[in-house]
Formats: C-alpha cells, structure tokens, sequence
C-alpha cells in the first residue's frame, strides 16, 4: 500500500480519494505522482471535489481516474481494477464505439451526446446503459492535450420509465377495448377519440369510421351543449365528474331516442402531471330506471286504486284486479333489480380498474376486484374483512380516516399523487396513487357503503421526478461552467434567461430584462447583423452561432460574447422555442487583438531592413552577372528568391493585421473577368514550368470590384494548386457565368483534402495536415485573405475534394446586369 498523503492535489473525494491515495502509482505508466504534469494535478484535485460523475482518462494509454459520483457507473464488476487501468480495457465491450471519439478529443474536438446508448457488462451479464455525457480534452500550460475529461450523468432509469410509460398507455388502450361496460379515451383540442371500445359505440348510436376525422362533440352534437362544458372543465381541474341515470337524447342509427345513463369522466395524466386526455366510462341504465319509475308510477295508482275501492265494490273488483296485474310486475321488477344488482357486483370484479366496495364505519370489504387485489398486494381472502384488519400498514396513513369521513359526511373525496407504502409478499413498497372515494346511497339518499376507484400512478410520478432531477444537475452544470442561458419565444420575442446572462450582462434592473433592452446593447456594427441572424435561425430552423461585441448595463463597458442557439420544434402545443448559451470571449477577443497587433508591428519592422537586403541582392547580383561570376550568380539568385518568399509571407501578414483591425481598402472598378484571367495567365504562366496550366472556359463577364485583390485570389488559388499536385499534372483555370454571378473555379490533380479539413480550410493559420504539406511553406493565411476578399465583395468560396482525388476551388462575384 502506497501512502500519498503528503500531495494536497489528493486530499479530498471521500472513497476514491482514499483509493487515489493509497495505489502505488509507480507501477503504472504514469510513474510516481511527484512526476505528474500539473496539469493532471489540477485536474485530479477538481474531479475529487466536484459532486458530478467525472472521470479522467489520461494520456495516450487513457489511464483512468474516477470520483465517488462515478463510481455507480462501473457497477460491481469494473470497481475498483478500473483506477490506474486503461480505459480499453476497462470499456472493452464498447471501445470500438467510444474508442475513436477519444481520438477526436485528443485531436482538440469535444464529443457529447444525450441518452447515449451503449451496453456494458458491469454486473456480470450484458445490459442496455443510457447516459448524458460530454468528452473535452484537457491541456497543459502549453497548450497540448494530454488527456481526456469525462462528464457523464446515466439516464437509464429514466429511458426505462418512459418504455414503462408507453406500454401503460397501451395496456389502457387493451382496457378500454375489453372491458365490459362502455368505455372510450378522448384527447387534444378540439376532442379527438383516441380509443373507443364497441359497447361504448353501441350506446351512443355511432360508427366508428366516423371519429377517425370528425371531433367528437362534432359526432355527438345533440349532447355537446350540456356535456362539453364538463369535459373542458375536467381537462383545466383535473376533477372526475360522475353522473347517475343521466337522461340525454342520442341520435342512434338515425334514430332519436331518449337513454339513461351512469357515466363518468375520468382524467388521465401524462408524465408531467398534467390533465392529458380523458377517460369516460357509460353504462346504459335505461331499462333499469324505466323499471324504477315503472315502479313508482304502480305505487301512485295503487293509492289511487285505494280511494276508489272506498267508494264502490265495482271499482275495487277492478282495482283488485289490476292489483293483481301489478303484483305480478312488481315481482318482475324486483327479480330485474336483484339482476341489475347481480350485474353491478360482476361488472365491478371483472372492471379492469381497480375498485373496491366497504360497508359501515369498520369499512368492511364488500367487494374487491383483482386489480385491487393486485395494488394492495393480498388475497381474496380478506374479502369480508375489516379494512385495517386486512391492511394493517395502512394504521398511521391518512386513508381510513378519508373513508371514514367519506361516510359520515357523503362528500367525495379526490386524492392525487397521494404517497403510500404497502406490504405486499412481506415487502414494504413505497407507491404513488390517484384515488376517488364516494359515497352509495340508497333510494332514500341514506348512506350504504363507499366506492373506492384507485390508478397506480407510481412509474409516471418516478419518471417526472428523475426527468426533474436531471433537469436541475444540467442547471447546475450550466452554472459551474459560467454560461448564460437564454429563451427566446419565437414569436413575442419574450426573453427567459439564468443569474449568469444578467451578470454577464451587467443588468442589475428589478424588472426582467426585455429583448429589445438586450439587442439595444449590441455594438452598432452588430445590431443589425445579430438580429438577421436570429431571425434568419427562427425562420429556417438552423443554428445560431455569432460572435459580437456589446456594452455592459451597469458600466458601459465593452466586452465580447459568443451566443450559440437552435430552434426547437413544437413540444406538446406549447409552440417552437429558440434557446441557447452565451459565454464570455473577451479576454480570448483581446489576446487576439494583442497578438494582431504584435504581428503588424513586427512585420513592419522585419519589412525595412528585408527591403534593404533586396536592394543589396540586387545590386550585386548585376555586378555578378557583369563579371560573369557563374557560382555568385547562382547563390545570389537563391537568396533573392527566399527574400521574396519572405517578403510575401511579411505582407501577409500585413494583410491579415490591416483585415482584422478594418484597415485593408476595397477600390472597385468594373472591368471584364475574362481580362483580369489573361493578365493572370501572362504572369504565372512563365514562372510555372513543371506544370500543365489550361485557362478554359473562360467567357466575358463584367464585375464591379476590387481588381488586384480578386487578381491576388487568382494568383493564389493556382499558387496553391501548384504546390499540392505532382509534376507534369494539369491544372484548369475556368470562368463562367452562372445567373447573377461570375464563378471562377481552379481544378487541380493534387493530394486532396478530407472532408473534415474542408470544413476548416478557410480559416485563419489552418493548415491540412499531409506528409507532402511538411514540405510546402506557409502559415494558413493564403485562403484565409482569399475568403476575406471574397466575403467583402458579397461573394461565395468554397472548395470540393476528396483525399487522393485531386480539389477543386470555387468563388463568386456578383455580375454587372446592365452589361
């Protein structure tokens, strides 16, 4: 056991801190921590201080170093043999995927994906892991990559929650189809059917075909003025509705008919919590209520026939008579109530939904259903029994009391999310439910017993609360990286933004910053720009990506910010929302500027004395060639070449200073492209001998432009194409016009480029890395001021390639339509 006690860069990270410390490091390649680089110092000592999942993979071999939040990740079987330990061989079963996005990072690209899927063995058997992560290289003071940062969250459990979801949702859609009262599922505004089951049909007299396109309260118009206030009313509360032997008139079949009917509108909740669609149970009682006030209209005549019999024997012979009739349907109407009873007790067992029946204040258990039976975790054998006798977990919880109430006070009771823990097969199980507790009365309104209907809402309430946990660790991610995060509503321009935006901004207002307020802080050279692009970004559905200067509110201050943003699509009928970071550039802005500047001055001050060299060069090169001095004239004709190289590579940068600091002048003319091409072709032309060059197509095009700029991007383009293609290849210069625009293309057979340097080619000191450009002299500046040029004359450049298939370079000029 090693003791690493005395290195302040291990003191903390509660487990693995004590592990780090304890390893003899010596063994590894990394060797003994007091020959570690500071930069793994530092970011040791930052991983074991941070409460997020990070690991290190450091150098070429990625030796690993990880924290307590990450060690969850590596399971049982990867912990602790992954400290110390490559990385390919820690992640074996996935480096063929993760393995090149390493490369990338330690080639200066970050990598990051969200609910990234990989599967890993790390509890002895293979399963699907999902994860958050982001891998960004590390550098040391000097500014190379030595290893690679790991920020992962795992998202598994949520990915797992929403497969969950889904297939609740399906088994209610199962449910509404197989159960055997009326049932259907409507959603969306205005109410669609999403699921509709054929009783529920057949109750309200409608096809189905018809609800595949027409809303339903369109379909069922004779019921919309009374019921479509309840259900709008039941989507915005989130309250069940119920209705007993409610009469309505249907149009079935064509058919006006008059129905009873016991319903209820249920809400159902999607992941979030919120009201998302609506259940809606129907039975048709109509036979049943025409029985009762069958009933009650026998017992009105019946007192009517009593007071007849007073008043003669005539009457009361007929009376007993019909009596007699009336007790025989009486005795009909009893057995079809006894029936109907029969039917509720086998309609409630069989529901899908779990619900359960209690009688008197020990709320004795009438009936249960096996859904029920399921939430609670018991047996029908407690059927019969008091509630807290069969359930004694409950002792303690709020739910025997709520009933309880429930049945003095006949006031229905509606809980939602409500926590409870239960016993089922000897375990406490920690749960989450949606529940209705209602009073039954008799005819006499007295109270019978309690009906309870209960949904099990426990996956959707996790899922909610990991989406939220999640949620809250990005925030604090944002923070802990000093970015500002904004919201920008497509359409009002209505500005949400974090602590960060404000104090990056310098606003220290009471009121919320507005959009207008943060735009009106934009440097003038900007304004206009940064709000095309934002509005050019909402409109497309692009990336926004800008770089611009603006003043501080609280000081006037200039500082330099990036703002990156993407316009999101419609998420659940709140509409798209455009949102990005912003972070602060300046000090990188001024370290720029302060290089800039060194490199103008420098080159002036290299350019006088060069000068004066060449001037010396050529002087004594004549006398050279006057003395016929062969060896001096040689010598002497080399070295004015490498002045003039470096006179070039001088003005260069010369340009690329007076192009950063707003000082390099466009002085248009117009003239035919065609002229400027031929005086392009009488200058290289001589100069290049080892290659064929062709000028061809090259048609009259007039332009308004900068003539000996455009000329030196010509001049270049074939430069270019010269140095990266093989002697004795062929070069083809060509300019065309192509609608409004002149378009000159420079074709060669050369090395090519890839496709990732073609992203980056024209930018400023970017060279393609090849074995053949070691050899070729410059500073990746040539088509950075070619672009340059390009862009300040409203044009276009870019470049077509493939590797070993030779490029092809394009630009464009707007033409003179008059000519």
């Amino acid at each position: 056991m090693q003791n690493n006690e005395n290195y302040p860069f291990m003191a903390l990270g509660g487990e693995m801190g004590n592990l780090i410390r304890e390893k003899d490091w010596s063994l590894t390649p990394l060797g003994d921590p007091s020959q570690w680089s500071s930069a793994l110092k530092h970011s040791i000592s930052m991983m074991l201080g941070t409460t997020f999942p990070t690991l290190i993979c450091w150098g070429s071999e990625y030796i690993q170093f990880y924290n307590d939040a990450y060690r969850p990740i590596l399971g049982q079987n990867k912990h602790p043999k992954s400290l110390g330990n490559r990385a390919s061989d820690t992640f074996a079963e996935v480096w063929n995927t993760i393995g090149p996005m390493f490369a990338e990072v330690m080639n200066g690209k970050s990598v990051g994906f969200p609910n990234f899927m990989v599967p890993l063995n790390r509890n002895g058997y293979l399963e699907d892991c999902y994860f958050d992560f982001s891998y960004s290289p590390i550098k040391n003071e000097d500014g190379k990559i030595e290893g690679v940062l790991v920020i992962c969250i795992e998202t598994t459990e949520k990915i797992r929650a929403q497969a969950k979801l889904a297939v609740n949702e399906q088994n209610i859609r199962n449910m509404v189809r197989q159960a055997p009262v009326g049932m259907c599922i409507v959603k969306g505004k205005p109410l669609m059917l999403e699921e509709v089951n054929d009783l529920f049909l057949e109750i309200i007299g409608k096809d189905r075909e018809i609800f595949k396109t027409v809303p339903y309260w369109v379909v069922n118009k004779e019921a919309a003025q009374l019921y479509e206030p309840i259900t709008d009313h039941v989507l915005a509360t989130g309250q069940t509705y119920h209705a007993d032997e409610h009469k309505i008139m249907l149009i079935r079949k064509g058919i006006e008919e008059t129905v009873y009917v016991n319903f209820v509108y249920e809400p159902i909740l999607n992941i979030d919590g919120k009201v998302d669609a609506i259940m809606i149970v129907a039975i048709d009682v109509t036979e049943n209520t025409n029985a009762r006030r069958a009933i009650e209209q026998v017992t009105l005549e019946l007192e009517a026939s009593n007071e007849e019999m007073a008043a003669t024997n005539e009457e009361m012979a007929v009376t007993n008579e019909e009596l007699n009739e009336t007790q025989e349907e009486l005795i009909y109407l009893n057995r079809e109530l006894s029936a109907s009873e029969t039917r509720f007790r086998s309609l409630v067992e069989q529901s899908p939904i779990p619900i359960a029946l209690f009688k008197n204040m020990e709320l004795n258990i009438d009936i249960v259903n096996e859904s029920m039976l399921e939430i609670w975790g018991k047996s029908i054998d407690i059927l019969g029994k008091p509630l807290a006798v069969a359930m004694p977990e409950l002792i303690g919880q709020p739910f025997i009391a709520i009933l309880q109430n429930v049945l003095l006070t006949g006031e229905t009771f509606y809980g939602n999310e409500a926590p409870a823990h239960i016993i089922k097969n000897g375990v406490r199980v920690e749960g989450y439910f949606n529940f209705i507790c209602q009073a039954v009365k008799d005819e006499k309104n007295n109270i019978t017993g309690i009906l309870q209907v209960v949904t099990d809402i426990t996956e959707q309430v996790n899922a909610r609360l990991e989406v939220q946990k999640a949620e809250e660790m990005m925030r604090m991610a944002i923070d802990a990286a000093k970015l500002g995060s904004w919201y920008i509503h497509p359409i009002t321009k209505e500005l949400i933004y974090n602590d960060t935006l404000a104090k990056l901004y310098g606003y220290e207002g009471e009121e919320k910053m507005t959009y207008e307020q943060a735009i009106g802080q934009v440097s003038a050279e900007f304004k206009t720009k940064i709000i095309n692009e934002i509005e050019k970004a909402i409109a497309d559905g692009g990336d926004y990506d800008i770089t611009f200067s603006q003043h501080r509110f609280n000081d006037g201050e200039i500082i330099w910010l990036r703002s990156l943003g993407k316009i999101t699509p419609e998420i659940k009928g709140e509409g798209s929302m455009f949102s990005g970071f912003v972070m602060d550039v300046t000090e990188s802005k001024r370290d720029e500027q302060r290089k800039n500047d060194f490199i103008g001055m420098a080159s002036h001050e290299l350019k006088t004395p060069l000068t004066s060299i060449g001037a010396y060069i050529q002087l004594l090169l004549g006398f050279a060639k006057k003395n016929e001095d062969k060896f001096t004239s040689s010598a002497l004709e080399k070295a004015d070449k490498q002045v003039k190289k470096m006179t070039a590579m001088i003005n260069g940068f010369l340009n690329v200073s007076r192009l950063e600091s707003g000082k390099i002048n466009i002085d248009k003319q117009r003239f035919d492209m065609a002229e400027l091409i031929k005086e392009v072709e009488q200058e290289v032309v001589p100069t290049i001998t080892r290659h064929r060059i062709i000028f061809a197509p090259v048609e009259t095009t007039f332009v308004d432009v900068d003539r000996d700029k455009i000329g030196q991007v010509v001049t270049n383009l074939i430069s270019n194409a010269v140095k990266y293609s093989p002697a004795d290849s062929t070069i083809r210069v060509a300019c065309v016009t192509e609608k409004d625009y002149a378009l000159v293309s420079v074709r060669d057979e050369g090395i090519g480029i890839s496709e990732e340097d073609l992203q980056k080619v024209f930018e400023r000191y970017y060279r393609v890395e090849h074995p053949l450009s070691i050899t070729v002299a410059g500073f990746g500046i040539g088509l950075y001021l070619c672009a340059e040029i390009i862009h300040r004359h409203n044009g276009r450049i870019w470049a077509e390639s493939e590797t070993g298939n030779g490029s092809v370079f394009y630009f464009t000029l707007p033409i003179l339509k008059n000519n």
